[in-house]
């Protein structure tokens, strides 16, 4: 269910970087990075360099959202879904398309959603509607936003 995604460069593009942004030969552009790989300031795995603390908080984040998604869900029911939808678009006067329902769904059936987009991808919106139809079954809900609305 999920994907995780790290942040990382390829081994062959941080040498060719190296080489060309400093000058560095390949010989000496892999004696550093095996010094910075001795002291634990990166990890190398599969040709791909991660920065040791950032590889490592993203497999802990990873690991907690796994646990968190796999405790049993309760409250809304999938059969009310498009229902309650439709009233929410007629009450709020929005349309929200399939890309955006996806999103939704999804929201209420999982403990964890991660939803992203450009500006004016409709995030907010999406959000309002998971909030709205949510509470109307769940006495509680835990909720992260880092939006400036």
């Amino acid at each position: 269910m999920f994907r995780i995604v790290t942040l990382y460069f390829y081994l062959e593009e941080v040498v060719a970087g190296l080489k060309s942004i400093y000058n560095i030969n390949i010989d000496d552009a892999e004696k550093y990075l095996e010094m910075l790989k001795n002291n634990n300031s990166v990890t190398v795995l599969k040709e791909r360099i991660y920065l040791t603390t950032t590889y490592r908080m993203e497999k802990n984040i990873a690991a907690t959202l796994e646990k968190i998604a796999s405790l049993p869900i309760s409250g809304f029911k999938v059969d009310d879904f498009q229902t309650e939808v439709a009233k929410l678009q007629d009450k709020i006067n929005v349309t929200y398309d399939a890309k955006q329902l996806i999103a939704i769904k999804s929201a209420l059936e999982n403990r964890v959603t991660i939803i992203t987009g450009g500006p004016g991808t409709g995030k907010t919106t999406i959000i309002k509607a998971i909030t709205s139809l949510y509470i109307k079954t769940v006495s509680y809900t835990h909720l992260t936003l880092p939006t400036i609305r």
